[in-house]
């Protein structure tokens, strides 16, 4: 559903897509990973009818007519994500809550429906809750000055504009343009700086937290934004983060195996999934999170299911245990791009959908619900890899459930108006070279230094042509060495000289998808 992650992924950890690098820089050490045997099918939970549908149904989102739906476990083993968990919700319930694969693979440990994944920015859904009951309480106005709210600690403005201030609703949606710290965490052991050291920058990595841009101007994720609203809740009503969110969100939502306590105390640190980075374990096995309203939670896809049918069930006004319905449909209304007030946006009519991605070292989160259905899935992964792995899974539900917006689709049925992007290592997976229609296919140049690339070919939502699961796509390099990663979702190109390169991509006569790449200019 929303990207998050390796653009930065140093300094972004929490921040939506990503996209996995090779030894990324800060990547916590590695361990030696077991000769696990993959768990029986049972271990994870019963195998019915949703399970079965789901294992077996993974496909790309764009794809030629030819490409047959994959198994979970196939795609598992070609992306090197240990384990995966999902919770699926239907008609406001959950109908499957299950885990594949290995939580540990230092242990061996299986994944199951209890099994805790760090959620990072899924956080921030808990902490707009929050804010959202703060002002709903007449605590502090959702378009008033923040720092009212603040007595510990005063956000520096931008003296550029000096008359603007910021509100809860712009660093709700992203709109504040405060800075973000440095989020890549604390080995265990390692004390955790203090919010108030974090929001100063005072013996921390990383700089504090300030005004940079022009309040209420351009969308940009902030991290920094959601520190901010934490320390203002803890200002309003005297109680640590942790504690506030349990007794205001977690326990009301049901959500009795998650925590923002870092490490998980016990028993529920014994539950706990362990990072990787293409199959190997960390050392550590998680880094621990300081920045408790950015990113913080741990939880399970079962727990983050409960506090989407707790938000849907406030935005039909069935439910307002968390939130009145106002409340949540302001939240789930457009405040800037695709944002509301700490949910990512998709879609419109019955199609229309909230949620959150999520990503730490060695996790991803994604997870979304359709209000009007009750439709949705909660899918958390031990891997980076997990990204894509995701989409292939939300794919196989919406294929079988029909939900339009995260439905795969063949190359020829591509809307005219959707652009590609080459999104890749040369652009920070950014969105800067978009590709343009040319008869049947699409075409793009780009100058690269000699070297090693990987990137995709992608819409600006990801959605991406995963051109390693069409069996027979066809990949041809003149200069350079073209081919696929492991896994297949990156594309890989080796060249002994800089250039510019021009790239094709069009459909052989099967449907399925052909890249070209030839010097170019």
């Amino acid at each position: 559903m929303i990207r998050f992650a390796t653009l930065a992924l140093a300094s972004a950890l929490f921040a939506a897509p990503a996209q996995a690098q090779t030894l990324p820089e800060g990547l916590p050490p590695l361990a030696a990973a077991k000769a696990c045997k993959a768990p029986k099918d049972t271990v994870g939970g019963a195998m019915d009818a949703e399970a079965k549908a789901l294992a077996k149904g993974l496909v790309p989102a764009w794809t030629g007519s030819e490409v047959k739906p994959q198994a979970l476990a196939k795609r598992m083993q070609a992306l090197q994500v240990p384990g995966v968990s999902v919770a699926l919700i239907r008609g406001g319930r959950i109908v499957l809550a299950r885990g594949w694969g290995t939580a540990d693979m230092a242990t061996c440990a299986p994944v199951t429906a209890d099994t805790l994944f760090q959620a990072g920015s899924v956080s921030k859904v808990v902490t707009a809750t929050l804010a959202m009951q703060a002002v709903q309480a007449g605590r502090h106005p959702l378009d008033a000055d923040i720092n009212w709210a603040l007595a510990r600690w005063q956000l520096p403005m931008n003296k550029a504009y000096p008359k603007d201030r910021v509100t809860l609703r712009q660093l709700l949606s992203h709109t504040a343009g405060v800075s973000s710290p440095d989020s890549t965490g604390y080995a265990p052991g390692t004390p955790l700086p203090s919010l108030q050291a974090i929001l100063t920058g005072k013996g921390v990595k990383g700089q504090p937290v300030r005004v940079t841009g022009k309040p209420g101007g351009a969308w940009d994720y902030s991290n920094g934004g959601y520190l901010v609203v934490q320390a203002a809740l803890e200002d309003m009503y005297g109680e640590g983060f942790a504690a506030l969110a349990d007794k205001q969100v977690l326990a009301p939502a049901g959500m009795t195996r998650s925590t923002f306590a870092q490490p998980p105390a016990a028993p529920l640190l014994a539950a706990t999934a362990a990072g990787h980075h293409l199959g190997q374990p960390f050392a550590d096995r998680f880094y621990n999170v300081a920045e408790l309203g950015a990113g913080g939670l741990w939880s399970t896809p079962g727990d983050l299911a409960r506090l989407l049918i707790a938000l849907r069930g406030a935005w039909t006004g069935s439910d307002t245990t968390l939130l009145p319905q106002a409340a949540a449909r302001e939240m789930a209304k457009v405040q800037a791009a695709d944002w509301g007030l700490g949910l990512k946006l998709k879609g419109s009519g019955a199609g229309f959908s909230f949620g959150h991605d999520g990503t730490r070292w060695g996790m991803f989160t994604r997870a979304f619900i359709h209000p009007e259905s009750g439709d949705g899935i909660v899918v958390m992964a031990n891997d980076f890899r997990g990204f894509d792995l995701a989409d292939e899974i939300i794919r196989a539900a919406a294929n079988r459930y029909g939900w339009a917006a995260y439905q795969s689709r063949a190359l020829a049925s591509l809307p005219a108006d959707t652009v590609l992007y080459l999104r890749g290592s040369m652009n920070d997976w950014g969105t800067a070279t978009p590709l343009r229609r040319e008869g049947a296919g699409f075409a793009a140049e780009v100058t690269l230094p000699a070297g090693r690339h990987e990137f995709k070919l992608a819409t600006a939502d990801w959605d991406y042509l995963a051109l390693g699961q069409g069996a027979g796509a066809g990949l041809k390099a003149n200069g350079g060495t073209l081919k696929l990663d492991p896994g297949g979702g990156n594309v890989v190109f080796e060249t002994a000289a800089p250039g510019t390169w021009r790239l094709v991509l069009d459909r052989l006569p099967t449907g399925r998808p052909r890249l070209v790449i030839t010097p170019g200019g």
